[in-house]
């Protein structure tokens, strides 16, 4: 891929090219066979273009008229193809890698998979990965979870070049499930090849959405991760977090498959403050399966600040009419919430019979303070106009998020007036005290934090009249 970066670029790039934990362990040993004529995009990976691709044996014997290169990654563990093969240039090409990873009994790993461009990854000859893609390798990486059996594990990259910058990259993360001692990286066979991992299904990064979203089972919170079988695709397997549990779909072995796990606010808020932030996902079948989701108390806090979308709408797309029925749930009590529906502003609305109006915002308010178990029946009549999203819910104050945010720029441009920022004790009493439908201890931290951030306010709206006029 061909890429020129302006001065400014850089610095926007700089904390993602920082990005890599020094405790990672980058894949420096690779030998290479590069390069072949060859299709580009999807056709580069669908073809083989030496047999027996997915377990390729460096040796001294040539491969389709090419020999074996060693190959040392730079401190990223990345190689540069062309700086490798001498070549100013290898348009629409492809290249193979192998490296071996030695471990010392069955292990879960993180893979970070670099390319420039198109990424396919074979792990004892089994497909883990296809990446489709046109980048530069320092621009991006693809996280794939890795089963690694005892012994020595065959990893193969083949990558495909469309144009310009040609090489790849390959670290296992510190963050794998199973950790990275003991484990030994070479570009040749050390020993015996490995047999088959023991049979299990393996969590990839879980994924935490910005919004959360309210349905029948109250507020819902759509969690998101790759799953992947190793050994029988077929077998049962579910995949549990606190009391949910989410059967696993048959998959070929090895290929990642993401899957969503829905579960309530309250109950995953409650199992981040019994897991010290953190919640754990694990896996059945197989042991050292398990993973532990990002931190949760910011994003969990945030997702009360963000608009909320609403479950369950009945749409009459012929006459114009959309119409739901919400409950309150706990999490959502003690607050004021309003229909966000900017959309609708020539719209008929409707909240359990009696018409409202929204304001000029586009908000319809339903309750200050709502009560827990309160139903709303919504109806609202387009009257024909064009609309993309159905309203959604939001909370008309501050909260977490405002407060945080709040000190922080108070910082910024009021350093004397500000109060120190939040902390972290801070937003796990309001994410326990979310669980209160009367909000007591919610109401009273939040309406402290404003009047220690009111004198910084208050001056920084005073510099903005003065500047603006």
């Amino acid at each position: 891929m061909r890429v020129r970066l302006q001065p400014l670029m850089l610095l926007c790039l700089a904390p993602a090219l920082r990005a890599q934990s020094s405790r990672d362990l980058p894949i420096r040993r690779w030998s290479v066979l590069a390069s072949i004529p060859a299709d580009t995009a999807a056709a580069a990976l669908d073809r083989a273009w030496v047999p027996h691709e997915e377990a390729l044996e460096p040796g001294p014997a040539p491969v389709s008229g090419m020999r074996w290169r060693a190959a040392t990654a730079d401190s990223a563990g990345r190689v540069d193809i062309l700086a490798l093969s001498g070549q100013p240039s290898l348009d629409r090409r492809v290249a193979y890698a192998v490296t071996w990873v030695t471990a010392p009994a069955d292990r879960t790993v993180d893979l970070a998979v670099e390319s420039d461009d198109d990424i396919a990854v074979w792990l004892d000859g089994v497909a883990v990965h296809r990446h489709v893609v046109t980048r530069a390798v320092w621009m991006d990486a693809d996280t794939v979870t890795l089963r690694l059996a005892a012994g020595v594990n065959r990893i193969v990259f083949k990558i495909g070049n469309r144009d310009g910058g040609f090489g790849f990259g390959g670290r296992l993360l510190a963050s794998s499930p199973g950790g990275l001692s003991g484990l030994a990286v070479s570009a040749t066979r050390t020993g015996p090849a490995a047999g088959q991992a023991q049979a299990s299904v393996t969590v990839g990064p879980v994924s935490v959405p910005g919004r959360a979203h309210l349905g029948a089972g109250g507020l819902m919170v759509d969690l998101t991760a790759p799953t992947t079988r190793w050994g029988d695709g077929a077998e049962p397997a579910s995949l549990t977090l606190g009391g949910t549990r989410v059967a696993i779909p048959p998959a070929p072995a090895g290929r990642a498959a993401p899957l969503v796990i829905p579960i309530r606010w309250l109950e995953l808020a409650r199992l981040s403050r019994a897991g010290g932030g953190t919640a754990t996902l694990a896996a059945s079948p197989g042991v050292g399966s398990a993973r532990r989701t990002p931190p949760l108390r910011d994003a969990l806090l945030d997702q009360l600040s963000r608009p909320i979308p609403i479950d369950g709408w009945v749409i009459d797309s012929a006459a114009g009419r959309l119409r739901t029925s919400i409950t309150v749930p706990d999490e959502l009590a003690g607050l004021p919430l309003v229909l966000e529906a900017a959309e609708f502003s020539g719209a008929t609305i409707a909240v359990n019979g009696a018409a409202r109006a929204p304001d000029t915002a586009g908000s319809v308010p339903l309750c200050a303070p709502c009560a827990a178990g309160s139903v709303f029946a919504i109806e609202l009549n387009a009257h024909g106009a064009t609309w993309w999203d159905a309203p959604s819910l939001r909370v008309s104050a501050a909260g977490w998020r405002e407060i945080r945010e709040g000190a922080r720029w108070a910082r910024r441009l009021a350093p004397r007036l500000a109060p120190e920022l939040p902390s972290a004790a801070i937003g796990d009493s309001l994410l326990a005290a979310a669980a209160d439908p009367a909000k007591t201890t919610w109401h009273a931290t939040i309406g402290a934090w404003l009047d220690r951030l009111a004198p910084a306010s208050g001056a920084i709206r005073r510099d903005t009249i003065d500047v603006v006029g």
